[in-house]
């Protein structure tokens, strides 16, 4: 915005300077019109009025003719003198010269249009408001003449020259028709440039206002352009931000292309990943309904074929068409029959490329350079967090099969740990006393079968002890290791006794399970001392024979077992 008004003030001040000057210009010539018409004027009156005064004998008025001469001959061929003292001296000399003629010749023509043209002088070429000041002076002068005409202190009534002889005639004729001509052609030049240089500065403001209107169009083109960008930087940022908080790559996707639609007003929006076997490219997500169908219809391209989303995969480089119709290896989709316009962008991490985010929209040019560069800062922030997001999938997925694999192996091992294990594994604790419990009861085995709680509230009578049972199975990673019976009397199983109930079970099953842990390792342990000592008494032997007796006596003594065998293969087993 300052910008531009800067730029109009510049234009408004060059334009005004302009006139300056040529107005300037305008009164320079017309001050050397009159100077020079006045230098012919002036050695005409020269001439004439010193013959006079040398016939006459009159040396004062040879005198002052001389200075008025020599002032106007200085003034109109020195040029290096300021044109405003210029025009100055020059009025000084025609009210001299009508002075001098109202002295000699009295209430002439001629001395009146001497004073004429001082005012005139002063009033075009001359300070401001200098020409008052020449008109009061004149008036003043001609009424002081007339007053010493009058009163007999001036005599004038003895003229140079004698008003009634030929001579006298054709000179005031003569004065007088140079000085209207003096007075009217240079005025008329100069009122006449006026016109012309009025004339043109109306052009020149008609033209310079219709430039200030295509620059305020301009400018405020601009001003909308520049807001469209902020707009469109602010939306990217936001897209950004909003596709952060994902973690399911679908949803992210999906998510992605339906803001990009809604921020910045494109008709479709997809975003295609490459197969495992770069061949075909598939879309992922897509905005609107079309791109729904399209995903409904597993769309798919092959990369190799012809159009814009083979060719950004293939070379990693965005494609911009502005018109498709005049794009060399724009291929048409049947289902994007309205596109006019078409951004693709790559999706990469690092120098792997694995999918395009494509833009289309039904007006042709809607795709600036700028959008391109902004979206492709999206795309770039997609496809990290596409990368990172199957990366997350993975490692879940690695972790669920871990999950799974060790809830298996948990439960296997319990099962053979209950199975090889002749302990009661079951206690009750009531009236203050700790025994073991035989056998299970039909609601304990269902928790434990089922996996979950059970409350029973149960009412016997109004004068009777109430009572209510809370069992909780013992879980472990899905797998139910027994059950926590808890009898309370009262009307029901208070909250607070019921979570506490609930903690010291899952504490509980995570303790039995450490000491499952420490069972089985001190059993491997014991194994491996069993392992080392029948190995140790293996080596001891001798003979062969003695290593087989030791090997059969001491896996029968340590095992347990009711009979052990080994066999070499002799020639008889062959």
């Amino acid at each position: 915005m300052t910008q531009t008004h800067s730029t109009i003030t510049t234009q408004y001040t060059s334009f005004f300077e302009s006139e300056d000057r040529d107005i300037s210009s305008l009164k320079l010539d017309l001050l050397q019109n009159y100077l020079n018409g006045s230098l012919i004027l002036g050695t005409i009156l020269f001439l004439i009025n010193l013959y006079v005064s040398f016939r006459q004998g009159s040396i004062i008025a040879a005198i002052l003719t001389l200075l008025l001469f020599a002032l106007l001959f200085v003034i109109t061929f020195i040029r290096k003198i300021d044109a405003r003292l210029r025009s100055i001296l020059l009025s000084i000399a025609y009210f001299g010269a009508g002075i001098f003629s109202l002295l000699t010749e009295g209430l002439s023509a001629n001395g009146v249009l001497y004073l004429f043209m001082a005012v005139l002088i002063l009033g075009l070429l001359g300070p401001r408001l200098w020409w008052i000041l020449g008109l009061v002076a004149s008036g003043l002068t001609t009424i002081t003449i007339g007053v010493l005409t009058q009163t007999g202190i001036v005599n004038n009534g003895v003229f140079i020259i004698e008003n009634n002889s030929l001579f006298y005639w054709i000179a005031t004729f003569v004065v007088f028709l140079f000085l209207i001509y003096l007075i009217i052609s240079p005025t008329w030049q100069y009122f006449y440039k006026v016109a012309n240089l009025l004339k043109k500065s109306r052009i020149n403001e008609s033209s310079l206002r219709e430039d200030n209107v295509q620059i305020l169009d301009r400018f405020h083109s601009l001003e909308n352009e520049l807001d469209r960008r902020r707009s469109h930087l602010i939306s990217g940022r936001q897209i950004g931000r909003s596709i952060s908080l994902k973690n399911n790559s679908k949803d992210l996707m999906q998510d992605a292309v339906n803001l990009i639609q809604s921020q910045f007003g494109y008709h479709f929006v997809g975003i295609y990943l490459a197969d495992e076997r770069n061949e075909y490219a598939v879309l992922q997500a897509a905005s609107g309904e079309t791109g729904q169908m399209m995903l409904a219809h597993n769309h798919k391209l092959r990369i190799r074929d012809e159009g814009f989303i083979g060719y950004v995969i293939t070379r990693g480089e965005p494609r911009l068409a502005l018109d498709v119709e005049e794009d060399a290896i724009y291929s048409q989709d049947a289902n994007l029959l309205e596109t006019k316009s078409e951004l693709a962008l790559p999706l990469k991490v690092g120098n792997r490329i694995f999918g395009v985010l494509d833009i289309h929209s039904d007006k042709r040019d809607a795709i600036s350079q700028e959008d391109s560069d902004i979206l492709q800062s999206v795309a770039d922030q997609v496809a990290i967090l596409i990368e990172k997001t199957h990366q997350i999938e993975n490692l879940q997925s690695s972790l669920a099969d871990l999950q799974n694999a060790y809830s298996v192996y948990s439960r296997d091992s319990w099962r053979f740990h209950l199975q090889g294990s002749n302990k009661n594994l079951s206690y009750s604790f009531a009236d203050n006393n700790l025994i073991r419990k035989e056998t299970l009861n039909a609601q304990e085995l269902d928790v434990i079968q089922s996996g979950r709680k059970l409350v029973i509230n149960t009412i016997k009578g109004e004068s009777e002890d109430q009572e209510a049972l809370l069992l909780i199975p013992i879980i472990l990673r899905d797998q139910s290791l027994g059950v926590l019976n808890i009898r309370y009397k009262g009307k029901y199983i208070p909250p607070e006794l019921e979570e506490m109930a609930e903690s010291v079970s899952s504490r509980l099953s995570i303790a039995i399970e450490n000491a499952r842990l420490l069972e089985d390792i001190q059993s491997r342990a014991d194994r491996e001392r069993v392992v080392d000592t029948i190995a140790a008494k293996v080596r001891a032997a001798r003979d062969i024979d003695s290593i087989l007796q030791t090997t059969a006596s001491e896996l029968g003594r340590f095992l347990g077992v009711d009979e052990v065998r080994v066999h070499l293969k002799t020639h008889e087993t062959e």
